[in-house]
This record gives C-alpha cells, structure tokens and sequence, in this order.
C-alpha cells in the first residue's frame, strides 16, 4: 500500500492514513471487505497475514 501519509491524534485514539491505490475505489473496497481478498494483499508474501 502506497501511503502518503500517517496522522495520529492521541486525544481521539486514532490514526488517520492516506494512500494512492492503482485500482479503481470499488476494486479497492471489495478486498477490504473480504478477508480471504486482504489476506492476499496485506503485507510481504513471507508474512502473510489471516483473519
């Protein structure tokens, strides 16, 4: 994922990123939306993450 940018704000507990997807908003929604989709892409091919 190319971020941008990373924001904490440690009153709200939150962490706001912004990134630049090669994929159109509704490709990019529907992986974030399917574990079996996120795992794919979500982090090295030697770490490979499950939910």
């Amino acid at each position: 994922m190319p971020v941008i940018s990373a924001t904490p704000d440690l009153d709200a507990l939150s962490l706001t990123f912004v990134a630049e997807f090669a994929a159109p908003p509704q490709r990019v929604w529907e992986i974030y939306a399917d574990a079996r989709q996120l795992e794919k892409v979500w982090g090295p091919p030697s770490h490979p993450a499950t939910f």
